[in-house]
């Protein structure tokens, strides 16, 4: 076989399926190997005796490595394999690091540049990418000193061909290096190591872990063995390294390294690319690249990312007990060969520190020979130990060696359950878990987890706790926390985990008042934020319903730490700044109605009658009174009983500019053209980077869908909206936004803003055209995929709007492609309540006839449809360019 059949056998073997036990990688490493062992025979023998002479072996001036130059005078050679290369690591995309090792003081440029560009040419030709160096062996010291990623490369220096002595040179003058360095390489690689924990997260966690350089990734096991390697005298750090690992660890380590390798190159192979992190709708297809089969492609996904998690739980594991050995003092780290595998979970719970992979292996073994009937007294305990410090530590153990999973059947069946929604950031049964330490940190018994008091105010929350602690304890909060979601994947998994708990509860002979306070929590942990992100929360019916399905105070408080919990713990776009306000604006609202009454809450009447006493007050000294009244006539019941009367009197001060505007335009405008599109706005800072704008203009059909349309032009992100009419025709429209480019001082876009709604409004800007070109953009970003349109009628939501209920794919301005379908029926929205949860929008609109009323079914319906036809048919028609 010639040298470029080698580079075919070396795609070949990379870009195969791993399937269960396959080794893709090794087998595409030593057919790498074949090939620079052919050329470098070339080099040496020269062209004329050709390759196949001499393929079945290496002749003897290979083995010595010497090639002549044109002087005549011998020059030595070695082809060397550094980093995963070295490693026979050669996954599909993997650069190929090869050293060409050669004699100190040769003199000789022209040989050497010979045999590297034998060598290397062709690779380059055949789209390898290689990394490759011409160094002598003191010059790859120097390197190695400089550079820790050289320095872990020639860690994994393995010989190919060429000379043998020249490699042993390198291999000793490396010894010696890391002998005296080797405390210095140490401490950097540990310190590199909680740097990729950092950036990439935790493998064992993560839905979508990065295989290579997450925490219990490759790197991690590569790191272990690389610190090793660093003490050739058979003690690391002062231990002997039979400390650090036994027989046992090792073979469990290197099969974890397997998996995760398998995984890599499934995941290389279907991407065509470099990439190290998965990407969660390609898991069926990386489960069957690994031999992992079912009926279902989503249970087969699901199947292959336990796989990488188990891996990752192994090294995870690993590295602790590495670690844990080389800062002991003394002796290695005790097995507690004494205690039986359901004392170790308690032992791990009573110190707070994970247990060795021995010991893990104790507890499966155990589980697997015994089944769960030895582990019921960690069943028994479960609730106690949740509310100890160690509670994390204890609770990840159980649940990584499989013994949560088979004490609680009902949670073992959800553990690995995968949300392919882009929204969650982990399995469910790691989701539970996040949501016990979020919960923890919120009752204040976690230190590890982050408190939310940027986005809720310390003392509202410690009332809140305090409040909550009355009523529930520190057992029943992490008890429910664990099970919130134990219904799913049933469609309506509250009321499915409530019946689920009542089994759950029956079975453990909790006291019936233990077990209600908890089925409640689990029965009604999304209520809140539901309630929060599609009703009216203006509507006291909306409050009165919420207040008679808690009942008290206390249940209120209660579930509101677990909402948070929840939220947080779901990932980064579930809980944000705007959740976290209308989340306390609902409680703080239910509260006052269980704490007062709803028959204390003034009459719909006194509560105007007082709102336009308060604009009274405000507004001295400011406006005649005369004017007062005439501006309060104006204004409809809504608006003055949901803005406070500071609010509206900066309205009325800039509703008089909005009409000088006005006027001035139309002095300089008299064709009938003038007014088109005058606006303005007062933007104003609502926490936690969310800006409140309040447009001002003359109403017209449309205003809103201008409005989303300018919106997305800026990038920014639309959270909420409250459109009102005031009687002389003037439209006050409330905006909540976020998303505020980090370019641009937020005055600017804000000017921008105003000028794109006036040039839109008065036809010199084509808003579809516009946004149909940033869509077409290379710069645009993907938009996604498989998520169906869906426009559900919620009648029971509101007694004064239709109110429908969008479920859309996120992309770049379908706002304004729903909008404008809104216009064209003839609708005007109300209001409108945005929740992002990954790739999918969900909006909320309350809407009306033009004419005010609300829409009867056979207009509710054609609504509905025209919003899921401006989505699926790739939104509103773009014309043309303005002239």
């Amino acid at each position: 076989m010639d040298p470029s059949q080698l580079l075919d056998v070396v795609r070949q073997e990379a870009g195969k399926a791993p399937g269960k036990a396959g080794r893709p990688w090794e087998k595409a490493a030593l057919a790498m190997d074949r090939y620079l062992k052919l050329r470098l025979g070339e080099a040496v023998r020269g062209p004329s005796r050709g390759a196949h002479s001499f393929a079945p072996g290496i002749s003897a001036s290979q083995e010595k490595g010497t090639v002549a130059d044109s002087f005549g005078r011998n020059v030595q050679v070695a082809v060397v394999a550094l980093g995963g290369y070295g490693r026979k690591e050669l996954c599909p995309r993997s650069d190929v690091d090869i050293l060409l090792l050669v004699q100190e003081n040769a003199q000789s440029a022209e040989a050497v540049e010979r045999i590297a560009g034998h060598i290397l040419h062709p690779l380059w030709d055949e789209g390898f990418e290689v990394g490759h160096g011409v160094r002598t062996v003191r010059e790859c010291i120097e390197l190695a000193q400089d550079d820790l990623a050289a320095a872990t490369a020639h860690l994994d220096a393995r010989y190919i061909a060429g000379s043998r002595k020249l490699f042993t040179e390198l291999n000793t003058a490396l010894g010696r290096d890391a002998a005296r360095r080797c405390d210095t390489l140490a401490d950097a690689l540990r310190q590199a190591a909680a740097e990729r924990a950092a950036d990439y997260g935790d493998a064992a966690m993560l839905m979508a872990p990065d295989l290579k350089n997450g925490r219990g990734g490759l790197r991690d096991v590569q790191t272990m063995f690389w610190l090793l390697k660093l003490y050739p005298e058979g003690a690391a750090n002062g231990h002997p390294l039979r400390e650090f690992f036994g027989v046992e660890d090792r073979a469990e380590l290197e099969s974890a390294r397997k998996a995760l390798l398998r995984a890599r190159c499934a995941l290389q192979r279907l991407a065509r690319s470099k990439r190290n992190r998965l990407v969660l709708d390609e898991a069926p297809d990386y489960a069957r690249a690994c031999g992992i089969t079912t009926e279902d492609p989503a249970i087969a996904g699901e199947r292959f990312i336990a796989m990488a998690h188990e891996a990752a739980y192994v090294v995870r594991a690993g590295w602790v007990q590495f670690w844990r050995v080389w800062e002991s003092s003394s002796t290695a780290v005790r097995h507690q060969e004494d205690l039986r595998p359901s004392e170790l979970l308690f032992f791990a719970a009573s110190t707070g520190e994970p247990l060795t992979l021995a010991q893990r292996r104790r507890i499966r073994h155990a589980l697997a020979g015994g089944g769960a009937k030895d582990f019921e007294p960690v069943l028994e305990r479960l609730p106690g130990i949740m509310a100890t410090p160690g509670c994390m530590v204890f609770l990840e153990e159980c649940f990584e060696t499989g013994v949560l999973g088979a004490l609680i059947p009902e949670f073992g069946r959800i553990q690995a359950l995968v949300h392919y929604d882009g929204f969650h950031t982990h399995t469910q049964g790691r989701h539970a878990l996040e949501t016990v330490r979020e919960m923890r940190g919120l009752l204040g018994d976690n230190a590890d987890s982050e408190p939310p008091a940027a986005d809720m105010p310390a003392d509202w929350l410690a009332e809140l706790v305090g409040r909550a602690l009355e009523a529930y304890s520190p057992e029943e909060f992490a008890m429910a926390a664990l099970l919130h979601d134990v219904g799913k994947p049933h469609p309506d998994h509250e009321a499915e985990g409530e019946r689920i708990m009542a089994a759950i509860m029956e079975r453990r002979d909790e006291s019936v008042e233990v077990a209600e306070r908890i089925r409640f929590l689990v029965g009604n942990h999304l209520l809140l934020s539901l309630t929060a992100l599609r009703e009216d929360l203006a509507e006291e019916s909306v409050i009165a319903k919420i207040a008679a399905q808690v009942g008290s105070r206390e249940h209120l408080a209660a579930l509101m730490l677990l909402t948070i919990a929840d939220a947080r713990a779901t990932g980064p776009t579930a809980w944000n700044a705007w959740l976290a306000s209308l989340l306390r604006e609902l409680v703080d609202m239910v509260d006052h109605m269980l704490a007062v009454g709803p028959l204390a809450a003034p009459h719909a009447a006194q509560a105007l009658m007082s709102a336009r006493d308060k604009v009274r007050q405000e507004a001295k000294g400011r406006f005649e009174p005369a004017d007062v009244e005439r501006w309060l006539d104006r204004m409809p019941p809504r608006y003055l009983l949901t803005r406070d009367a500071a609010e509206i009197v900066r309205h009325m001060e800039e509703i008089e500019r909005l009409k000088a505007d006005l006027a001035e335009d139309f002095r300089r405008k008299p064709s009938g053209r003038g007014g088109l599109g005058v606006n303005r706005i007062l933007a104003e800072p609502a926490g936690q980077g969310l800006h409140r704008i309040t447009l001002f203009a003359q109403d017209a059909p449309g205003l809103f869908a201008t409005f989303t349309g300018a919106m997305a032009l800026q990038q920014l992100v639309l959270h909420a909206a409250d459109v009102f009419t005031l009687a002389d025709g003037t439209a006050v429209d409330i905006f909540t936004v976020g998303g505020m480019p980090d370019a641009l001082y937020p005055e600017e876009v804000f000017s921008r803003l105003s000028a794109h709604i006036r040039e839109a409004s008065a036809g010199r800007l084509d808003l579809a055209y516009r946004l149909a070109e940033r869509r077409t953009s290379p710069l645009a970003p993907p938009e996604p995929t498989g998520i169906p349109c869906s426009a559900v009628l919620k009648h029971e939501l509101s007694r004064v709007y239709t109110v429908i209920e969008v479920s859309v794919p996120a992309r770049y301005g379908v706002l304004y492609d729903m909008a404008c379908a809104l216009r064209d029926a003839d609708v005007d929205v109300c209001q409108a309540k945005l929740a992002l949860r990954g790739p999918e929008l969900t909006v909320a609109f309350s809407v009306r006839e033009q004419t005010g009323g609300m829409l009867d079914s056979k207009q509710a319906d054609a609504a509905a449809a025209a919003l899921c036809h401006a989505v699926e048919g790739v939104g509103a028609p773009a014309t043309h360019p303005p002239s």
